[in-house]
């Protein structure tokens, strides 16, 4: 019979104590502890189910009480109930299984099932221990991190960063208050280089062939083309064109067709808007400004030449070219006066030296001594230059030969300029006509070359504006490559002054500038064109009455012992010594002109001794020692100096002679150590008025008083407005107020001595002389 069952139907076993327990689950774990089969055992077997099936007759595979049954690939999903009771009966097997390890204190391998059954053998269920699933999270990987710019209020990173904001701006405000420790600069990522591959082909086959031809088949081969043409004219009617006049027209159709289509082409660059269809008497008609062209050719042909020989005759080569040839005629010309520019004496002609040795043989010509002066070799002037006043003038410090002159606009009728300025670059290789021409929107004021950079050339203009040419430019008219129009700490009024000074290395060559506004300026092209006030020049005595204290400076000067130091003249007549160390004192002032002061030049001998004229008709020597002038220097006399000195320059060959031009248009050269009262040259060059436009015209008469003709006007003179020597030559180049620049040469002045140390030393003793005289 079948084993002891519940009221459910659930198999109940024996325990150790012989009681009969309840099962929960359909299966349940249990082991004997001994199992011996017999014979019979073996055929009672034979109704079980076998230990690998489970109640649903599913194969399940256990080993050590564990289940390793694979699971199925789909598995179809139970409901919330099935599941429910799965788990619940679970939890009972588990709890079951717990107490009868407990019991027992070992696990049963097998168990058997038996339909039949008795209560002697325990029926049980192979008990399925759960499979615990333990789920942990894996370790965080990290791909890309950007981090945010922002960061928040209650993060704790956030006082650092405050930290690190503060310090960036106050390296913000350090750049701006220190900017020459800072540069900004633009990054670029550099690409990698590239590599060249190259590959080399078979070289094409080629084969060699070659024939012999004698004389005779060469005579036998133009006979017969020779007799083919003859053939041809026989042949052909009268007013038919021949085989070659046939392809020459068909390639003229095809060329006009092509050059047609190129020039409706949008990409077409030649200019033909002047080119037209000519008559055919016009094609006849020789042209005077044309190149001889051929006549046969006509069209599209005709139009491409004409387009090139305009663009060869207008182009920049041939412009050099003619200037260059031009400078050949030039120096062809003004050879003589040229060599003599040079002090190079012309040799005598060998006929003329016999000539002479004939004609006085026995007796000694004497030759009168020959005093100081000036000789007029030429006068750089042109067209473009009428009527300007030439304000400024230098020498170039490397070519110098090379002169640039300033102009300010014309003025006519004695009025005010009527258009821009001008800086003309003259040369010695052709007097006639500049090198280049640059235009200027305001009048020119005032020039100075670059010592360490002689390419570089400064423009002070009217309208306080400053300019920086670079002569190299290829052009014939250059332009400038700075400008300060575009500043706002920019000159406002005229700039009367320019010099470059030498800063070191750290600073490089800078600019410095005085300007009527009152200040001086210091430009540095470092970063572009910037500026930076010096000084703000101001009056000085009592301001009680004085709407302004502010002083106009009219002129600049850098001694050469010091670039830190400089002195400026302004128009109520001090010379002020100053600094870039204190720009708000001057460190010395000199007082003793009653007018305005002009110019100020220091000498190239002693840096500590200038020289200043004024508009209160006096030059006045000076030293830095005193602020007194050592000496005052005034034509007397038979032609006195009764107008204003415009310009004065140092000799660059003695240390005691310089040179002065005055309003009335005369050129005086001082020698101090010669004397101190009269000057050792003195010129009046005159010039003949040109035809006033308001002069009536004279009145007609029937009767004729007088048949001689009427007299020229008595020549004047022109108010000389520069000056400046040449370093290369006995040469002294002076401008007026006509637009003429006069190059005069030095002759016989008082010989200086041969050395600087020398030189100095004259120049002490000079100065001592003066002192002791006043």
């Amino acid at each position: 019979g079948a084993g002891p069952r519940d009221a459910e139907g659930c198999p109940r076993r024996r325990t150790a104590a012989g009681d009969v327990s309840k099962d929960p689950s359909n299966m349940s774990v249990s082991r004997p502890r001994s199992i011996s089969m017999s014979s019979a055992g073996r055929s009672s077997q034979k109704g079980r189910r076998p230990s690998f099936l489970n109640d649903k007759g599913e194969v399940r595979l256990v080993e050590n009480g564990f289940d390793l049954t694979p699971l199925p690939l789909l598995v179809d999903e139970a409901p919330p109930e099935a599941v429910a009771e799965a788990a619940v009966e679970r939890e009972v097997e588990t709890t079951t299984q717990n107490d009868d390890e407990e019991e027992t204190g070992t696990l049963w391998s097998s168990s058997y099932y038996s339909e039949s059954g008795s209560d002697e053998e325990s029926v049980e269920k192979v008990v399925v221990p759960p499979v615990v699933t333990l789920l942990t999270e894996s370790p965080t990987e990290t791909l890309l991190c950007i981090r945010g710019r922002c960061v928040a209020v209650d993060a704790k990173e956030v006082k650092s960063v405050e930290k690190a904001n503060v310090a960036y701006e106050a390296s913000l405000d350090l750049k701006k208050n220190n900017p020459d420790k800072y540069v900004t600069r633009h990054a670029q990522t550099l690409n990698a280089p590239l590599k060249d591959r190259g590959s080399v082909t078979a070289p094409p086959s080629s084969a060699s062939a070659g024939t012999q031809a004698t004389t005779w088949d060469i005579s036998d081969c133009i006979a017969q083309a020779v007799a083919e043409e003859e053939a041809e004219l026989a042949s052909r009617r009268p007013g038919t064109a021949s085989k070659q006049q046939r392809i020459n027209r068909n390639v003229y159709q095809n060329t006009s067709k092509v050059v047609a289509a190129s020039k409706a082409s949008p990409d077409f660059l030649l200019d033909v808007s002047e080119d037209r269809v000519e008559s055919k008497a016009e094609k006849i008609k020789p042209s005077v400004r044309e190149v001889p062209i051929q006549r046969d050719i006509q069209g599209p042909e005709r139009a491409l030449l004409k387009e090139k020989f305009s663009r060869n005759m207008t182009g920049k080569p041939m412009a050099f070219s003619c200037a260059a040839m031009e400078r050949c005629v030039q120096q062809n010309l003004f050879h003589e006066r040229q060599m003599n520019y040079r002090a190079f004496a012309e040799k005598p002609a060998v006929e003329d030296e016999l000539e002479a040795a004939e004609e006085v043989e026995d007796v000694e010509a004497s030759i009168p001594e020959r005093g100081s002066s000036v000789e007029a070799l030429w006068s750089w002037e042109a067209p473009m230059t009428k009527n300007r006043r030439v304000t400024c003038m230098a020498w170039n410090k490397h070519r110098e030969d090379v002169l640039a002159v300033g102009y300010n606009g014309v003025v006519e009728d004695g009025g005010l300029p009527t258009d821009g300025g001008l800086v003309l670059f003259w040369s010695l290789r052709n007097p006639g006509y500049p090198e280049r021409v640059a235009s200027l929107e305001s009048g020119c004021s005032s020039i100075a070359f670059s010592a360490k950079n002689p390419h570089l050339l400064a423009v002070g203009l009217m309208d306080g504006a400053v300019y920086i040419y670079d002569v190299r430019q290829k052009t014939l008219q250059p332009t400038p490559v700075f400008d300060s129009r575009s500043l706002k700490n920019a000159h406002a009024e005229p700039v009367w002054s320019v010099a470059w000074v030498d800063k070191g290395e750290d600073k490089g060559e800078v600019l410095v500038t005085a300007s009527t506004d009152g200040r001086v300026l210091e430009w540095t092209l470092q970063k572009g064109l910037e500026a930076s006030c010096l000084m703000v020049l101001k009056q000085l005595g009592d301001a009680e009455g004085v709407i302004s204290r502010t002083a106009s400076g009219l002129c600049l000067d850098i001694p050469g012992d010091d670039p830190a130091l400089y002195l400026t003249a302004c128009e109520d007549g001090t010379i002020h010594k100053c600094s870039d160390a204190y720009a708000e004192q001057y460190l010395e002032s000199y007082t003793g002109h009653t007018g305005p002061v002009y110019k100020v030049r220091s000498s190239p001998y002693d840096p500590k001794v200038f020289l200043s004229c004024s508009a209160d008709w006096t030059v006045k020597l000076w030293t830095q020692a005193s602020q007194k002038p050592s000496a005052s220097f005034r034509s007397e006399g038979s032609s006195p100096l009764n107008d204003v000195v415009n310009d004065v320059c140092w000799s660059p060959r003695a240390s005691t002679q310089f040179a002065l031009v005055g309003g009335d248009g005369r050129v005086e050269i001082w020698d101090v150590a010669h004397s101190l009262l009269d000057p050792v040259v003195r010129e009046q060059p005159l010039v003949e008025p040109p035809p006033s436009a308001d002069a009536p015209p004279p009145t007609p008469s029937t009767t004729i008083v007088d048949s001689s003709p009427p007299e020229p006007p008595a020549p004047v003179s022109v108010a000389a407005t520069s000056c400046l020597f040449a370093d290369n030559a006995p040469v002294l180049v002076v401008g007026d107020a006509s637009g003429s620049v006069t190059c005069y040469k030095c002759v016989n002045l008082p010989e200086a001595p041969p050395t600087k140390k020398l030189q100095l030393s004259a120049l002490e003793a000079a100065l001592a002389s003066d002192e002791a005289q006043g």
